[in-house]
């Protein structure tokens, strides 16, 4: 790919005073999709997928680490260690390695180089201005114009890692999907175990349940202005154009097709279902109220009773007996009994480990829910 001459100095200081979002979520509830939606849109200045730049390679960065380092080396460093991010044929995971027509993104070292050394000119090189010029390096790598841009969008994919972000981008608008926590629970277990089998167990599934129905307390607490997107809403152009009204960008028409570097995207390796860069609402019939018992849907429905009123999810059967619902606490989920009789007998004691933290979780829950009321929350 040609390297293009632009004036990187005009660019780099339009985009160090561009307002900033990111896009967060819990389990498997649409953030990749949403973010590609955005991929090619001339008024956004945003990456190759989810990258939470501070704590995936900044805090651990061995150019960084050393605390004296060469721009060409911390740059060889960012581009060897993610190398999937700017030649696609090696993000078999996300399957951005089977692009549009089996087409995938193919960006050189030197070009990234090039560009990030130019905007980079008499800045700081900090986290903040290094992510910046990175974004910025990749979309003119594509040959994209950065005139119209009006937002940076990141990726953070999880609550719990929004601090570090928060701390560069102070004022970042935050988009946090969402989707019904019991259908959220039986697809990230039926995706997970359908290509991890081996490596599902008791701390996978602790996790998956803590960012489900947990993480939303986090994001409350914080101080930045944030709204709640359903999952079950981004095949609405409604909702499209509301996110993008709160952005304060203008609507476009290629937020209709899913796409990383203009190329079509079929959904990620752990989708049962490939799309053709559209929204299907076939990913939302997973069936969940077949596949988790009475008593595992009732002790959901209770603990995410305030989520899912707030977010107009249907009502749940509990009925308000909370006796009958702190029992349940102790009572093994049915994904906890399959991970322990997938469970070989070295990890019982982590089975174990995990059972007990998970019921801690669920103890903290029963006693102080999390709570929606209280703060301005935009929900589309």
């Amino acid at each position: 790919m040609s390297i293009i001459n632009v004036n990187h100095k005009n660019i780099m200081n339009k985009l160090i005073n561009l307002p900033a979002a990111t896009i967060v979520g819990n389990g498997r509830s649409g953030t990749d999709f949403l973010h590609s939606l955005f991929d090619s849109h001339p008024e956004v200045l945003t990456f190759n997928g989810h990258f939470p730049f501070n704590d995936f390679f900044w805090d651990q960065s061995s150019c960084v680490l050393s605390g004296n380092y060469e721009l060409n080396d911390l740059i060889n460093e960012l581009y060897g260690k993610y190398i999937y991010k700017f030649k696609s044929r090696y993000d078999i995971q996300e399957r951005k390695d089977k692009l549009g027509n089996n087409e995938q993104l193919d960006i050189e070292l030197e070009t990234i180089k090039y560009h990030m050394r130019e905007l980079l000119n008499g800045y700081e090189l900090n986290s903040k201005n290094i992510l910046i010029a990175l974004t910025a390096a990749y979309e003119l790598a594509l040959n994209r114009n950065l005139e119209n841009k009006k937002i940076i969008l990141n990726h953070t994919h999880h609550i719990k890692l929004l601090k570090n972000y928060v701390n560069n981008f102070h004022d970042s608008k935050i988009i946090c999907l969402v989707r019904d926590p019991r259908a959220n629970i039986v697809s990230s277990y039926e995706n997970f175990t359908k290509y991890f089998d081996n490596l599902f167990g008791p701390e996978v599934l602790y996790n998956y349940l803590y960012d489900i129905i947990n993480d939303a307390r986090d994001l409350i607490a914080g101080d930045n202005q944030f709204c709640l997107v359903r999952l079950e809403n981004l095949g609405n152009s409604s909702t499209l154009l509301a996110i993008c009204n709160w952005l304060e960008i203008n609507y476009n028409n290629v937020l209709l097709d899913s796409t990383w570097g203009g190329l079509h995207w079929q959904g990620d390796r752990l989708s049962n279902k490939k799309s053709s860069g559209k929204f299907s609402k076939q990913i939302l019939n997973n069936k969940w109220e077949n596949k988790l018992s009475y008593l595992d849907r009732y002790i959901f429905d209770y603990l995410t009773k305030n989520m899912r009123k707030y977010c107009n999810y249907r009502n749940s059967e509990t009925k308000g007996m909370s006796f009958f619902a702190f029992t349940l606490l102790f009572k093994p989920l049915g994904y906890e009994l399959m991970a322990l009789k997938k469970s070989q007998n070295r990890k019982i004691n982590k089975s174990i480990y995990y059972y007990f933290k998970r019921v801690l979780l669920f103890f903290k829950l029963f006693l102080y829910p999390v709570k929606y009321q209280g703060r301005k929350i935009t929900l589309f």
